[in-house]
């Protein structure tokens, strides 16, 4: 992570490398994959914007690059970086769900991305079709992620763990 600081406000960046840097008013986390953090240390209160689909099916692109395996560890940073009195913001949720949280909710996106590898990851060795694994309501073992957009998910992580 590189640490830059500007004024106030603190960016952090996030990709291959660890990058971070400081401005006066905010701190932002940015990951090349998924999107940016930012961060207003005075009110310590995170933005995660892309980062973070709260109880919704994410749209992991990958045609950007975007890796499964490298936002489960971005997240994790993001635990480990932030206090437990952090707010944190979420970019992207269901329309009735809250639009804030804190570390949980960043740990349950992480639980969803994690259950969502193993899920596919089972499928292919099951040898069953994207058809076949995009069937069901939700990703097994974490059931508040709905919503438009499974087959995306699955998709995402075929295309991840198969190599395409």
């Amino acid at each position: 992570m590189i640490n830059i600081r500007v004024f106030l406000i603190t960016i952090l960046i996030w990709c291959s490398a660890a990058i971070s840097f400081a401005a006066p008013y905010a701190a932002i986390v940015i990951d090349a994959d998924t999107g940016k953090v930012l961060h207003f240390e005075n009110a310590n209160i995170a933005h995660m914007g892309d980062l973070l689909f709260n109880r919704r099916f994410p749209y992991i692109d990958k045609s950007s690059g975007a890796s499964i395996e490298n936002w489960i560890a971005v997240l994790q940073g993001i635990r480990a970086t932030y206090d437990n009195d952090t707010l944190f913001v979420f970019g992207h949720g269901k329309s009735n769900d809250k639009v804030t949280g804190n570390k949980e909710d960043l740990k349950a996106f992480e639980n969803y991305l994690e259950q969502l590898l193993v899920y596919v990851k089972q499928g292919i060795a099951d040898g069953k079709t994207a058809d076949e694994l995009a069937s069901v309501p939700f990703i097994p073992n974490a059931p508040e992620w709905t919503g438009d957009g499974i087959r995306r998910s699955i998709d995402a992580a075929l295309i991840e763990l198969q190599g395409n």
